[in-house]
């Protein structure tokens, strides 16, 4: 990246400097696309999983579990996607907020493959309602809803108009290349 010291500097940056300075959004832009890409990849492979993990819980079929699954998701991202907007409009370091989200999710996540397969806590909850097992997958998934208008946050600031379609066209690779990993890891 750029040194610190020429992202401080309060004088005016040499010919040298400013060079280094022009890379700064190139350098953020390679970023957000490594990081674009394996947070579709990461959603997906969380699907999966999760699919598996209700599957075994449920004991009722893969029809019932990723129906489960598939709701929570769309659910979790859609209204994860209405919320950021106004956050992603006020956000002043929209990178860092988008970086917080990742982290997040994959706290969230290993919590929630851990709690579902917990298998008490688990059955417990099955027992109790299959919508307390939605809104435990629909947490991690708020927050993947919210990752997609940051993305996109950072991508204008730095004028890339076509930044915007590489953003969702990485996810969207991102989760195929997770999706056949993980069916390939599942079954073989």
């Amino acid at each position: 990246g750029v040194p610190d010291y020429i992202l401080r500097k309060a004088g005016p940056l040499t010919p040298e400097e400013w060079a280094d300075m022009k890379r700064h959004p190139h350098i953020g832009h390679e970023m957000l696309r490594d990081i674009s890409f394996l947070s579709g990849a990461a959603a997906l492979g969380y699907e999966v999983v999760w699919t598996r993990v209700l599957d075994l819980l449920l004991a009722q079929g893969t029809v019932y579990s990723f129906a489960l699954m598939l709701a929570a998701v769309l659910l979790g991202i859609g209204l994860g996607s209405l919320f950021a907007v106004p956050l992603a409009e006020r956000a002043r370091e929209p990178l860092a907020v988008l970086a917080a989200l990742e982290a997040a999710v994959g706290a969230l996540t290993v919590v929630s493959v851990w709690l579902l397969g917990n298998a008490s806590l688990a059955l417990s909850l099955a027992r109790h309602s299959t919508i307390t097992l939605a809104r435990g997958l629909m947490l991690p998934n708020l927050l993947l809803g919210a990752i997609v208008p940051l993305g996109i946050k950072v991508y204008a600031q730095s004028g890339a108009g076509r930044g915007v379609g590489e953003v969702y066209a990485l996810n969207l690779l991102g989760g195929v290349a997770a999706l056949v990993i993980t069916m390939v890891l599942a079954f073989y």
